[in-house]
């Protein structure tokens, strides 16, 4: 038996479906009808089995439909099945799909207007384009049953079959984790804006209400920050050719730099090329194997990894509590380097960290503080300068840091120090030293969302006046928003399923706002997170607590 690939328009992994066609010495042909869905899953049926019915009467007419094929002969004795969960909107979805093997005629196929993307595949395209393990098994599986009992092709084919299985095995580490993730619902199925960002979004061809960017002051369409970087882009080109350390460095970053610095009220800043890398820039490089770290235990994955980095000894201590850090403190009083590190605000519950008795402790035992200010900065303190300054404490907390991917609207990351240690950086911290310049654009956007709030507060205002307005609202008709200090606005549901539902249902509303459940999240406490812009309108926020309202009553989330 030999395989051959009908020729086609479009490259395989552009396909939305396609059908298997193992094509045999003769003339007839046999073939394996797979539909490429969820993540690299492919299966068929598409759709479900109509009432009187059985899963081969509904494979018939699926592909009558589907191909114009009215000569459709099942081969007897093969019949798969695999079974999936995937999240769609934010639910999970089991599903379980059924394969055939069939004889059908020589001539070509008339594929539906509807599936005009589908074409045939050669078998090996179709194991190359798969990422699901159970799909592959059930493609090798019809193969080999197909050539069961023949002779087969030459030892030479046969040889290089095993080589390309071996080949193929070396990621079955990573079927196996695609498969796990498809089984506990936790696979993520990332939806595709079509639009600028803004208080309304285009999803899937759908114009709905965005609550889920980090957007905070509607910078990220901004005119005013387009218009700088389409003159950088004029004057500068569109990127920096070199890392910062050799010839990567332009007038720009320089000016950020300075700006940034006068902004949080400290002696130096450095920009980087994201709010990750500023942590894995300055943990690893000022903490050593004879060290000690104190980080919050929910602080974000990017301090996280930060602290994974180095040799230094770890201790997490409880959530915002200071008597805790306190008993940490004293039981390493010992160790010369102590570096406290925490999350200015916490993303899932919009809570403070409470950084004056944090700093009351560093210094009582002589350890720096850093803060990791991302939804801080250009929401709290004036004009948006960040948990620092709404506290008071320039000059008692050593490290700032933080992103210019959200209140900023932008790209990028900062740190902000004492000059001393942003030299130091310059010098030795990994991710200046080996990874290109921030691009003209991002940087020139990015001081022009610096100057705006320089010069004004409003972006700032709008956003907590929006922010009041929705949560008494949704208080008012009885939702648990949680204790957020900040524009963060959990609305708790509790059980993960009403949360995937909750959100579900906003979107057929038109509001698009995701639902945080386990392991994001502790069990018993999924939520939906709405994140609040100054983009917003008073008419949108409206708009978004009727949704609240009707989906919370239909749901039973809050009374009628």
């Amino acid at each position: 038996m030999t395989t051959k690939s009908i020729s086609r328009s479009e490259k395989a992994e552009e396909r939305s479906a396609g059908f298997v066609l193992f094509r045999e010495e003769g003339g007839s042909r046999r073939y394996l009808l797979l539909r490429h869905r969820n993540g690299g899953h492919w299966g068929f049926p598409k759709g479900g089995i109509e009432e009187g019915e059985d899963d081969l009467a509904a494979a018939k007419r699926e592909i009558r439909e589907e191909t114009g094929i009215l000569d459709f002969q099942p081969i007897p004795g093969f019949r798969a099945i695999s079974r999936y969960r995937f999240l769609r909107d934010g639910r999970p979805i089991d599903k379980e799909v059924v394969y055939f093997l069939a004889r059908v005629p020589g001539e070509g196929v008339r594929i539906s207007a509807e599936h005009s993307a589908a074409g045939w595949f050669s078998p090996e395209e179709a194991e190359r384009a798969l990422t699901y393990e159970q799909g592959r098994r059930i493609l090798a599986g019809a193969e080999d049953y197909l050539t069961a009992g023949r002779s087969g092709g030459s030892q030479e084919q046969s040889s290089h079959k095993k080589e390309e299985e071996k080949a193929m095995e070396k990621f079955g580490f990573i079927d196996r984790a695609l498969t796990e993730l498809h089984e506990k619902g936790l696979y993520n199925t990332i939806r595709t804006i079509e639009s600028p960002v803004e208080g309304w979004v285009k999803i899937e061809g759908k114009r709905v209400l965005n609550l889920c960017s980090n957007n905070y002051l509607g910078f990220a369409n901004d005119p005013r920050l387009a218009e700088a970087a389409k003159r950088a882009i004029d004057e500068y080109g569109v990127g920096p050719g070199a890392v910062r350390s050799i010839a990567g460095t332009m007038s720009l970053h320089l000016e950020l730099e300075e700006k940034l610095a006068h902004f949080k009220g400290t002696e130096a800043a450095l920009s980087v090329q994201s709010g990750l890398n500023t942590n894995l820039a300055v943990i690893p490089l000022l903490m050593g194997k004879e060290d000690v770290i104190f980080t919050d235990e929910l602080n974000h994955a990017s301090i996280i990894d930060g602290v994974r980095l180095t040799k230094a000894q770890r201790v997490i201590y409880p959530h915002c509590d200071v008597d805790g850090l306190a008993k940490a403190l004293e039981e390493h009083k010992d160790i010369e380097k102590k570096l406290i590190v925490t999350d200015g605000v916490f993303s899932m519950d919009g809570d403070l960290a409470p950084l004056p008795g944090i700093v009351e402790l560093a210094e009582e035992y002589g350890a720096i503080v850093m803060v990791d200010d991302a939804h801080g900065e250009g929401v709290l303190g004036s004009h948006g300068r960040g948990i620092v300054d709404h506290f008071g404490l320039h000059d008692r907390v050593d490290i700032e840091c933080g992103t210019m991917s959200k209140a900023f609207g932008v790209m990028g990351g900062y740190i902000a120090g004492p000059a001393k240690v942003i030299e130091y950086l310059r010098q030795r911290a990994r991710p200046f030293l080996f990874s290109s310049a921030a691009t003209p654009a991002d940087v020139a956007a990015c001081i022009a969302a610096v100057d705006i709030l320089e010069k004004t507060d409003e972006p700032v205002r709008k956003l907590w006046e929006n922010a009041e307005y929705f949560k008494s609202s949704l208080q008012e008709l009885g939702f648990d928003t949680g204790h957020s200090e900040t524009p963060i606005t959990p609305v708790m549901l509790g059980e993960a399923k009403t949360a995937w539902d909750f959100s579900k249902r906003l979107f057929e509303e038109g509001v698009f706002a995701t639902a945080i459940a386990f392991p994001t999240v502790p069990r018993g406490k999924a939520r939906i997170r709405v994140m609040l812009s100054a983009a917003h309108t008073r008419d949108d926020l409206d708009f978004a607590i009727d949704a609240f309202a009707k989906v919370g009553r239909e749901l039973g989330v809050i009374g009628r």
